[in-house]
């Protein structure tokens, strides 16, 4: 693999250092490693004569930074043909993540510190995997920004032991101690926990010089104003000192008795505490996640409590004057550190990590149309499993649909689009282009046709999106086909868009999975209605709105359901909230115990009804692929005189109102519909049943 490590201006310590223990780890297993920085001096010291360096980008803006440095980095990734782009600090996300949508590589982003709460932050989403090396970090990612555990992944720290020389307590000055402090973990509220229990360690033991390690971006929070103030407050100005660190060495910790990192609050420190362990230096910290994490109390190092300064200072003393406990201390963390956070031990996670980004497709289907669109679907679902085996499928729908691929076995997620208009839109819109882009697809689909489908494809921000071409809005889908002008096969029109990706096929099977729940129910339902072995016929009305408002429709009903039970059948009316009067409304017309009703059935309900059925007649178009599906015959009643759209349908048959021998005085009676002679209608009937 060849990786591309960015290092910016403003990261951190351990940002810049972990970098660079990565990139030579990686080399020395047969990896490409790259660094691409704007360090300038400070970083050339710690680059190896085997490991490739570029210079870009100068200034102090790391976002503008970034966006001057696109067409160079660009160059570079095409150059070295680089696989993963791996950021050490979120700063400048956007324009990177643009870079790796246009060169079709992955965005992998590290994360050494806390992120405040702000728009800026919750763009994290963009990268494809997050590293967190502290587990405090990675909580607060978790639970602040609501990032996926998947997406956030833990890999134990490590440095290059090898670089770090082990200098024992003995090595050190028995008299003069030098004390190191890291103010960053300490909030502006704590410092004077730290500093006053220095006050009663110089009362014991005078001799002490107290180095306060200061990183330029400290300096912009006022931190050395505020230790300065505290200092000469509490009488310790002539004990305290800072040092600058901007310079990103930290071989001075060698000169340190004993490094203190007590913060108050979760910390994200990690790197200074393990290259203290690293050289032999004792290190204090407190029971907090983050610090603690690293030390084992008493062994490696000692905890103390949070704002408790008289513990503080009893353990600095306890160090500082017992050289045999220090001792084994310093020895004690030295080993641990290289049986645990050797960066060459913990190589594997970030090496698996990688592989799992560069071998894994993630695509999207948006299907937000009907059952027919929904079923449609299933064969270009198969073909993707059957040609792209390792490739994440998921597909976006409505819930109400959402029983009919509950059971695919071609599907990895179900996301539903609640769809709702009014005051909840913009906020459920809103919450589900957040997660699109969470989800980092790589290839969507469009297969319901609409300008919501199309505006969700784009806002996904998936490099590659095919559809059907938007008359105005071109952009929308960068992969296009042309609407067609005539009635098309839903299932070829699908199959046809997967052509687009080089995947073919030469033919295709609808499925249904239906539960044992379904089927049990739709057997419980014809053992209510006292349904054996006649021959049943289901009539559907579910999807047609105020039914009953439409006189012809009522006429029709009325005919069919009359003189099916004169041919000895079982009738099944299907309906659904807005079909409720229909019981009421066909007994005026026929004899109600004749025909059983039931509402509301889920789709997979409706396809087990389908499959005891001899026939299926719908008065309109919405479930026919369930039919298609379960192979059960299928009229359609259809109000439209052309019927051209029903025209690739060539296993549904389709009649019009006019097809029904109604007459306007049989219709004003109680009983409309009753026809003595044969008409082309119960013709047709007879035909599909036999033909059953």
């Amino acid at each position: 693999m060849n990786i591309l490590h960015i290092i910016s201006s403003g990261d951190s310590y351990d940002a810049v250092h972990s970098a660079l223990d990565l990139s030579r780890c990686l080399n020395k297993n047969n990896h490409k490693s790259i660094i691409a920085s704007s360090l300038e001096g400070r970083i050339l010291e710690g680059i190896d004569a085997d490991l490739k360096y570029y210079e870009i980008f100068q200034s102090n803006n790391n976002i503008r930074d970034l966006f001057v440095a696109y067409n160079v980095l660009k160059k570079i990734i095409n150059e070295n043909k680089i696989d993963i782009l791996h950021m050490h600090s979120a700063s400048g996300i956007w324009p990177i993540f643009l870079l790796c949508r246009n060169t079709h590589i992955r965005l992998a982003v590290s994360c050494y510190d806390f992120f405040p709460k702000g728009i800026l932050s919750q763009w994290l989403i963009l990268a494809d995997r997050i590293f967190v090396h502290n587990q405090a970090v990675g909580k607060q990612l978790i639970g602040n920004f609501g990032l996926s555990k998947d997406k956030v992944k833990f890999i134990s720290p490590g440095i290059d032991i090898d670089n770090f020389k082990f200098q024992g307590v003995d090595e050190r000055p028995k008299t003069d101690f030098t004390i190191g402090v890291i103010p960053s973990l300490l909030p502006e509220a704590g410092y004077e926990y730290f500093l006053k229990a220095m006050v009663k360690v110089v009362r014991i033991i005078p001799y002490i010089n107290v180095s306060v390690l200061i990183h330029p971006l400290h300096q912009r929070k006022n931190i050395k104003e505020d230790l300065g103030f505290w200092t000469r407050r509490l009488g310790l100005a002539n004990y305290v000192k800072f040092v600058d660190v901007s310079n990103f060495d930290m071989k001075f910790l060698t000169k340190f008795n004993l490094l203190i990192c007590a913060p108050v609050a979760e910390s994200s420190l990690t790197r200074a505490i393990l290259e203290a362990q690293a050289y032999g230096v004792p290190v204090i910290a407190s029971h907090v996640a983050g610090a603690s994490q690293f030390i084992s109390d008493g062994k490696t190092g000692i905890l103390v409590s949070s704002k408790d300064h008289a513990s503080l200072a009893g353990a600095i003393i306890n160090v500082l004057k017992e050289f045999s406990f220090a001792r084994e201390i310093g020895l004690a963390a030295r080993r641990e550190a290289e049986d645990k956070y050797h960066i060459a031990k913990n190589i594997g996670g970030f090496i698996d990590a990688y592989k799992e980004l560069e071998n894994k497709k993630k695509i999207l289907i948006v299907n937000l149309g009907n059952a027919n669109n929904v079923i449609s679907t299933i064969p270009a679902l198969s073909l993707l499993r059957k040609n792209i085996p390792d490739a994440e499928v998921d597909v976006l729908m409505l819930p109400a649909l959402r029983c009919i691929l509950q059971r695919c076995p071609d599907v990895n997620e179900l996301i539903v689009y609640e769809g709702n208009y009014g005051k909840k839109f913009l906020s459920g819109f809103l919450k589900i282009v957040r997660l699109l882009i969470e989800r980092k697809y790589d290839v969507v689909f469009d297969f319901s046709n609409s300008f919501m489908s199309q505006a969700l494809c784009f806002l996904s921000l998936a490099s590659q999106r095919y559809g059907y071409r938007n008359r105005f809005l071109h952009f929308l889908i960068n992969n296009h086909i042309e609407r067609p002008n005539s009635a098309v096969d839903l299932v070829k029109d699908k199959l046809f868009m997967l052509s687009l990706l080089g995947i073919n096929s030469k033919g295709y099977k609808l499925e249904l999975w239906p539960s044992r729940e379904d089927a049990d129910f739709v057997e419980e339902f014809f053992q209510d209605n006292w349904i054996g072995g006649e021959r049943v016929v289901c009539i559907d009305i579910s999807s047609k709105k105020a039914f009953f408002k439409d006189v012809k429709m009522v006429q029709c009903l009325a005919y069919l359901c009359n003189n099916l039970v004169k041919q000895h059948m079982r009738v099944i009316v299907i309906g659904s909230k807005e079909s409720l009067k229909a019981e009421d409304e066909l007994s005026k017309r026929t004899n109600p115990k004749s025909v059983a009703f039931i509402n509301d059935i889920s789709c997979n309900q409706l396809a087990c009804f389908m499959k005891r059925a001899h026939l299926y007649i719908s008065f309109h178009y919405d479930f026919i692929y369930i039919a298609l599906t379960v192979k059960t015959p299928s009229l359609v009643v259809s109000l439209d005189k052309d019927i051209s759209k029903f025209s690739h349908l060539k296993d549904v048959v389709v009649l019009t109102t006019k097809d029904f021998p109604l007459n306007k005085r049989m219709a004003r009676r109680r009983k409309p519909g009753v026809i003595e002679e044969k008409d082309v209608v119960m013709q047709t009937i007879e035909r599909l049943v036999v033909a059953r």
